[in-house]
This record gives structure tokens, C-alpha cells and sequence, in this order.
């Protein structure tokens, strides 16, 4: 096959050496180890480390089957703002303009958030006879109404219209809409009036590191406590991830607080930045048993993984996550699970025994969920067996790859 893949936020193969390979990197690079060939069209603007990545349009063939061509388009500093919408619009408008001129492949797969850039794919992809995938990651523009206070999202729905409207044209053109959880697809296909016959479920997983990248970041275990100045003989409950507004960090370090006086076998590390850090960081001021490691490299957070022992995929009450890569990384390390998102991760733990739910927001709620599974070896034992059972089984990003290369493989018998 010949595949388009159409992405502006992900880390790039070959290209981003700091981080690991999410979704559409992945998909690229197995493609392309199996004798396909991948043209992946991204921005010049790097989304996580907010910096421009090359100041102009650049092709970078990494292989003879993979050739990534990066857009120049502006960049934002902030995730929801005008520049960034500006960016948007100029990287659809770049793609358009280059499409022409480049070979028809065979199949596009089209990630949203990106609305504008997936809209550019779907209409060449219609007017060229290919056939083409929305892949939902994020319930864009769904997604600015789920944080509005309820009364009032109804007017923010009424102000996003253009954007809504822009979806169902999306969903409505598109071959096939994919979709990371079935909360996601339940939604793509109600903004579209009704469910396709190509529609499907690719849950995001997690790809494993290779074992000699997992022995050298345990190899740097004692380097790496001592920088971060982690007490030793504490169970270590580990949120890994942004500080922003869609993640339940004030009610961690609350729980925390509860339990400072009575758990002190425990050590609440939270490792990452973001907007929040600020607030974060005065609300942990004084806690001995809270510990902010600021955003960490790669390879320390694979030596945090194996050092943990209970993972919290803390979310806020009104995050609009479904399933997203957190539960599936803590998973693959064995760590049990508290989590505070309803829907399908909560039926997820509690169903397949991973570990707790707790109601979001509610620093009591989590503090006995923490509580209970550092007191219990057995507990956690179990939970951990049965995450490590079902990420070998369902959840390992290279399995769930290759069921989405077969899904595309099956659109393009489509158009014959």
C-alpha cells in the first residue's frame, strides 16, 4: 500500500529523539517495516516542546518506504489560543497545496484534534477517489464545551457551530471513522447522524521500549533517587504526565496531605510541568511526602515506571478523556491503577480487577484507594499480575498496530 498519514501534534520518527513514538509514529514506522510505503505530512511546529523544528517546508526521507514532509506552519504557545488556530488553518492550507503535486496513495488516515488538517485530507481524498480514515484521538471541538460549567455549554456549542459543522462534514465524507475508544466512536458517528460499516475501535496502547532501553534507565535507579532526592523504603505513587487543567493534581496532593501524618511509608511523586506547575507547586509546599520532579527526559521516566508501585491516572471531573495513553502505560509496568475517569476506564479496573476508582475531585475518595493498596502486597500483587495479563493481551501498541494496518489494507479493497 501506499499510505498517507495526516498528523500535527504527535512526535515524529526519526525526527523527535527525546521522546517516545506515540499512535501515528508507530503506525508509520510498522508500515513501512512491512514493505509498505508512508508519506506522514506533519508541521514544522513541534506541539510538546513548543518550538519550531526546522523555519521552513521540509522533506526528510528516514527510509526507502517512509519520507516524513514537515509544513511550515506558525507557532502558539499556548494550546487553546488564535495562533494556534492560525497554525491549523496554515498547515490544511500548505497540505492542499502540496498534494496536488505529490503521487495518489492508495489510503489516508487522518488523525483529529487537527480538524483543519484531517478536513484538507478528506476533501482530496474525495475529490481523488482514495479512501480515506478520520481517526478520532480527541472529541474536537467537543472538547472546549466539556469544560464549560453545564449550564452554560449549550451557548458554547452555539459559539463552536462552524467548528461542529466542520466535524460532521469530516465524519459524513470520510470511508471509515476510527476511533481510540468507543466513547469516542459513539460520539464521532452521533455528530455524523449515524454509525458506517467500515467505523472501528483502535484502542491507543502502549509500545513497550526494547529491553536494553528498559535496563539501562533501571541501571541509572540509584543515580536517578538520589538527583530527585527520592526517599528510599516508600511505596511510591506515581502520577506521570502534564500539569494541566484536565488532570486531578490539587486532589493528589490533598490526598496526600491527609495521609502524611499516618502513611508515612508513602511518597506521592508527580512528575511532569505544565500550565498548573505554578499552583502545584504552592500547594505542595512543605509536604515531605510529596515529591515534583519537573518534566523528566525519557529515560527517566522508564526508571520511574519500574520504580513505582501504584499509578494514578488522576483526571479531572470534567476531563473529556476516554482511554487515553496513561492507564495503558501503567499497565505495561505492572502498576496497579487509580483512576478517576467514568465511563470505559472505571468498568476497565473494576471489571478486570487493575486496582480502584475514585471520584474525581474528592481528596477523601482518593486517599483510601491509596491507602488500601499500599497496605495490601497481595492486593497490589494481583492487580499488577492482571495489568501486565492484559496489556501482553489487548494493549500492546505493536498488536493494536498491526489490526490498524489491516483495517487500512481492507479500505483500499473498497475503491476496487
Amino acid at each position: 500500500m501506499n499510505v498517507w498519514i495526516c498528523i500535527a501534534y504527535d512526535p515524529l520518527p526519526g525526527i523527535d529523539h527525546t521522546t517516545r513514538l506515540l499512535r501515528y509514529g508507530t503506525l508509520a514506522e510498522q508500515l513501512a517495516e512491512h514493505g509498505h510505503n508512508v508519506v506522514l505530512w506533519t508541521s514544522t511546529y513541534d506541539h510538546w516542546r513548543k518550538s519550531q523544528r526546522f523555519d521552513h517546508d521540509q522533506s526528510v526521507t528516514l527510509s526507502p518506504g517512509l519520507r516524513v514532509e514537515l509544513l511550515h506552519a506558525p507557532a502558539y504557545r499556548r494550546n487553546i489560543s488564535l495562533t494556534r488556530l492560525r497554525h491549523n488553518r496554515t498547515l490544511a492550507y500548505k497540505f492542499a497545496a502540496r498534494a496536488r503535486s505529490t503521487a495518489r496513495p492508495d489510503v489516508i488516515f487522518a488523525g483529529i484534534p487537527c480538524l483543519e488538517l484531517t478536513e484538507a485530507a478528506v476533501s482530496y481524498a474525495r475529490e481523488n477517489g482514495v479512501p480515506v480514515a478520520a481517526d478520532v484521538q480527541d472529541v474536537w471541538p467537543e472538547v472546549y464545551a466539556t469544560i464549560l460549567p453545564r449550564p452554560i455549554r449549550p451557548l458554547g456549542r452555539l459559539i463552536l457551530h462552524r467548528e461542529f459543522t466542520r466535524a460532521r462534514r469530516i465524519f459524513r465524507n470520510s470511508t471509515s471513522v476510527t476511533a481510540v475508544s468507543h466513547q469516542y466512536l459513539s460520539w464521532a458517528q452521533e455528530v455524523r447522524g449515524g454509525a458506517g460499516a467500515h467505523d472501528a475501535v483502535f484502542h491507543l496502547g502502549y509500545r513497550f521500549p526494547a529491553a536494553d532501553v528498559i535496563a539501562a534507565a533501571k541501571a541509572g535507579e540509584a543515580e536517578f533517587r538520589a538527583r530527585i532526592r527520592l526517599p528510599a523504603d516508600r511505596n511510591l505513587a506515581l502520577f506521570l504526565g502534564q500539569f494541566a487543567a484536565s488532570y486531578d493534581i490539587e486532589t493528589i496532593i490533598a490526598a496526600a496531605r491527609i495521609l502524611s501524618s499516618s502513611a508515612r511509608n508513602l511518597q506521592f511523586v508527580l512528575a511532569g510541568a505544565g500550565d498548573k506547575m505554578e499552583r502545584v507547586q504552592r500547594a505542595a509546599a512543605g509536604l515531605e511526602t510529596v515529591t515534583l520532579t519537573g518534566w523528566l527526559d525519557y529515560r527517566d521516566t522508564l526508571t520511574l515506571l519500574q520504580s513505582a508501585h501504584i499509578g494514578l491516572a488522576a483526571y479531572a471531573r470534567r476531563a473529556p478523556q476516554s482511554l487515553p495513553y496513561k492507564p495503558f502505560e501503567y499497565m505495561a509496568f505492572g502498576l496497579p491503577i487509580i483512576g478517576s475517569l467514568g465511563g470505559e476506564l472505571r468498568e476497565l479496573i473494576e471489571a478486570q480487577g487493575l486496582g480502584a476508582w475514585y471520584q474525581a475531585g474528592d481528596a477523601t475518595s482518593l486517599a483510601g484507594a491509596v491507602l488500601a493498596l499500599a497496605s495490601s502486597p497481595e492486593q497490589r500483587a494481583f492487580a499488577s499480575r492482571r495489568c501486565k495479563e492484559l496489556f501482553a493481551s489487548r494493549y500492546d501498541a505493536l498488536l493494536i498496530t498491526r489490526q490498524l494496518i489491516a483495517h487500512l489494507d481492507q479500505l483500499t479493497r473498497t475503491t476496487r
